[in-house]
């Protein structure tokens, strides 16, 4: 196996550019030095020149007139700025500066150039110049005589052809770099097509992992360094593959038991935006056609106390739970717990949801049936205690006997009934019935009818039943003792709360694809705020009670059960001492041969 170089190759390429760029460095600063080294030459001689011709009298007298005219002499011979500068820093002449505003021109003892010729005879700088504006090469000599010094010359010049040069030497050393760096990354990709060679097996088997599910080894390679990474490879795949294979089988487990739940779950990170979600979560709240992770909670859930509720959980992290009434009558109960992770840090929050609602109807029902049940059944049990005591303790008059007796038979009947009405009404709500058939239901009425003639003779009433425009063959889907019981309860509310010489009126017609019946009274009618509630157990009127203290105020919810049994609808009118008119409508099914017919047809429903 080959040994790879490719570090050395790196560490050259590093080890060449370093010293690129200190090659430019000195090169540059070597050149710049010569450059500066040749101008202060030249500027030298033209000072030793204008030092010929310049008179240290007038240096001495400080004549800024014949010094600014020597000045205006040699910068028409040399092409280059001359000032005069006494010791104390005044400018005596200049050849760029008018000789009227002289003196307006600052101080030039703390120029650079000037200390510098003050304290080593040769004073240098490159600036821009406050008086003209321009980039300048300053150069400054002091005037001595006898070794004394009196005052300073200066020449200046542009800066342009010294930056020119500048400029072109620093592009001279980009393009030398330039082709350097080409050569060295011809030398890099050159050297890498020679590495790739030994790497493209390795690479291109990594390349085809990434879209593999089968992910298969990648096996010996022919470089040492290759072959030792694919043996390592080889190796975490194995445990990789181990390792995912079990992760796979809990979350199928764990998705599976999840979807299974009948209760909403959520999971959501600390700053509330959600992470997971069953399907049965955005169910229950309605929002089941929504992408929602990865949103905040209050962006997308739309029911404020759950949203108020999560905020304050967010602000003290202590687990809550609530049932409330929900959107449409609804009642939902959830909980929020706090997750904790590893390193005991609560990074994340979970709610479950529960729609309730069965269960807040059941429980209000439950309630409801025993404060009903125990009031029903408390009036004639304390009558029956309270005629039984007296009798106990005895009582001599056989008619008082005889009436105490009569009253306890009547209430043990009234017990009787109501145990028989609330057996009927449990085995009607569990659904408890026979199969339903399809049956002509007209015989059954009429028999209905007949057998409630003598009842309304006796309290002087009179019944008349009509069928309206319906057919002998029509049939509907049902059981008998149903429809008895069903015109049965309406037929004995008519007669109990009906006045003597009142008429009771029951009418069959057929509307459409239902069948249906009407029972109209001329009793005491019902208070608008009481229709409402006629239908709920144990509901009765004030008068009603008063009427018929019999009843059991089972007989409506009776008749509303068997209606939904049978898939039909039940209502009522009605105003106070004129009356009342109950209905109910059934739907209807195909005709069958015969009045009294019943066969069960091939998608009856087993209730």
């Amino acid at each position: 196996m080959k040994k790879l170089a490719v570090k050395f190759r790196l560490l050259g390429v590093l080890i060449a550019l370093f010293l690129l760029i200190a090659i430019d460095w000195l090169t540059y600063s070597q050149v710049k030095a010569f450059l500066i080294t040749d101008v202060q030459r030249h500027l030298h001689h033209n000072i030793s020149l204008t030092k010929e011709l310049l008179d240290l009298t007038l240096f001495k007298e400080k004549k800024s007139s014949q010094l600014q005219a020597l000045a205006s002499r040699v910068r028409q011979l040399t092409g280059l700025r001359v000032t005069f500068i006494d010791l104390t820093g005044r400018m005596l002449a200049d050849s760029d500066v008018p000789f009227d505003r002289l003196g307006q021109v600052e101080n030039h003892l703390h120029r650079p150039e000037v200390q510098q010729a003050l304290q080593t005879d040769v004073g240098f700088d490159i600036r821009r110049s406050a008086t003209i504006g321009k980039r300048l090469i300053y150069y400054c000599e002091p005037l001595r005589e006898n070794r004394k010094i009196l005052g300073l010359i200066r020449f200046a010049m542009f800066a342009d052809q010294f930056d020119q040069q500048l400029h072109r030497l620093i592009w001279l050393l980009i393009g030398i770099n330039l082709l350097l760096i080409t050569g060295m990354i011809l030398f890099v990709v050159l050297s890498w097509r020679f590495f790739q060679r030994g790497l493209g097996a390795l690479r291109g088997r990594l390349a085809q992992l990434q879209n593999s599910a089968a992910f298969d080894p990648l096996g010996p390679q022919p470089e040492e360094e290759w072959n030792e990474l694919a043996v390592q490879f080889d190796d975490i795949r194995r445990r990789w593959l181990k390792k995912r294979e079990e992760l796979e089988a809990e979350a199928r487990q764990l998705y599976d038991v999840l979807y299974s739940l009948q209760e909403g779950v959520a999971v959501f990170n600390r700053r509330g935006s959600l992470i997971y979600h069953n399907g049965k979560f955005l169910k229950i709240l309605g929002l089941a056609n929504i992408n929602c992770l990865g949103r905040a909670f209050y962006d997308w859930i739309e029911f404020p106390p759950l949203v108020q509720d999560i905020e304050r959980f967010l602000e003290n992290r202590e687990p809550f739970k609530r049932r409330i009434k929900y959107y449409s009558g609804r009642y939902i109960e959830y909980r929020i717990l706090p997750v904790r992770q590893s390193g005991n840090q609560e990074s994340i929050f979970l709610i479950t949801l529960q729609d309730v609602t069965h269960l807040q109807r059941l429980e209000i029902i439950r309630r409801n049936f025993v404060a009903n049940v125990s009031h029903e059944f408390k009036t004639p049990l304390t009558s029956i205690r309270g005629y039984a005591e007296t009798l106990q303790g005895g009582v001599e008059d056989e008619e008082l006997r005889r009436k105490f007796l009569e009253k306890i038979v009547k209430q043990t009947q009234h017990l009787e009934n109501l145990v028989g009405d609330l057996l009927q009404l449990s085995r009607i709500e569990r659904r408890e019935v026979e199969q339903l058939m399809l049956l002509n239901p007209l015989p059954l009425f009429r028999e209905v009818v007949e057998d409630f003639r003598p009842l309304t003779a006796g309290k002087q009433l009179q019944l008349h039943y009509r069928e309206v425009d319906v057919s002998e063959n029509v049939a509907l889907l049902g059981a008998d003792f149903l429809l008895h019981a069903l015109l049965m309860n309406l037929l004995s509310n008519a007669v109990h709360y009906s006045k003597p010489g009142g008429n009771i009126h029951v009418r069959v017609s057929v509307r459409g694809e239902k069948l249906r019946v009407e029972v109209e009274d001329q009793g005491i009618g019902i208070l608008p705020r009481e229709q409402e509630h006629i239908f709920e157990r144990f509901y009765r009127g004030e008068e009603a009670r008063e009427l018929h203290a019999a009843g059991t105020g089972l007989g409506l919810s009776i008749v509303k059960h068997i209606v939904e049994i049978l898939s039909g609808q039940i209502g009522v009118e009605s105003e106070p001492g004129k009356g009342s008119l109950f209905w109910f409508e059934l739907p209807l099914q195909k005709n069958v041969s015969g009045p009294n017919a019943e066969t069960p047809p091939e998608n009856a429903a087993q209730s």
